[in-house]
């Protein structure tokens, strides 16, 4: 699943559209058509987006964004509407949305406003990588990588199971520059941070490079 959409809309016929579309692209949907449906659904689920139309049933919905902000400060905020005055876009964006839509929009564009405002989620083994923000989770645990840390894992995640050169590591963190006293504090650090799957290793390659081994579970 891509991630769970909170969709408010009084267009039926949009929404239908819109909601379908999303669902067909691996998301998780949940439509509502006004303000006291929104905040019922907001308390009794998680949602990763609000897309939600600033003209509802002729109530502006901006006033509701620095409560919704508030209350769910992690929740991306999207807005919808065919209102195109730059005052009010940057109201918006005051009030704390994450991206404005247009009206009328398409499924095309709702998408790339998704990308951007979805976290990219990684998994590896029993842990989570969000490389945007360089944070590793596990269960209930957050740890906060560094830079360099996140790049080796990024790096090592898309050799997919591959080697790494120590020249490739050394172009691509260091500018080319070796540094083995640096490399080996971070390898150090990264298995460190990941000890607590043992299906997940951080590999020496003797003479060659590095790599990322993550095995499956056995039932």
């Amino acid at each position: 699943m891509k991630g769970r959409i909170l969709y408010i809309e009084d267009d039926k016929d949009l929404a239908k559209v819109i909601a379908e579309d999303l669902l067909f692209e691996g998301f998780h949907i949940v439509w509502g058509e006004d303000i006291k449906t929104m905040y019922k659904l907001l308390e009794e689920d998680s949602w990763d987006v609000l897309l939600l139309d600033l003209e509802l049933k002729q109530q502006n919905t901006l006033q509701e964004i620095p409560k919704i902000r508030k209350k769910y400060p992690f929740l991306k905020i999207v807005v919808a509407s065919s209102n195109v005055l730059g005052t009010v876009i940057r109201q918006c964006d005051e009030s704390g949305t994450d991206d404005y839509l247009k009206k009328p929009y398409d499924i095309e564009e709702v998408l790339l406003s998704l990308e951007k405002v979805i976290p990219e989620t990684i998994r590896i083994g029993n842990y989570l990588f969000l490389p945007q923000t360089q944070v590793l989770e596990y269960v209930e645990e957050t740890k906060k990588l560094s830079p360099k840390e996140s790049q080796l894992l990024r790096l090592l995640i898309d050799s997919k199971g591959e080697s790494v050169s120590y020249a490739e590591i050394y172009q691509k963190i260091w500018r080319g520059m070796e540094n083995e006293g640096s490399l080996n504090n971070i390898v150090s650090s990264l298995r460190n941070h990941l000890k607590k799957d043992e299906n997940v290793q951080v590999i020496t390659m003797r003479g060659i490079g590095l790599k990322l081994s993550v095995r499956m579970q056995e039932n």
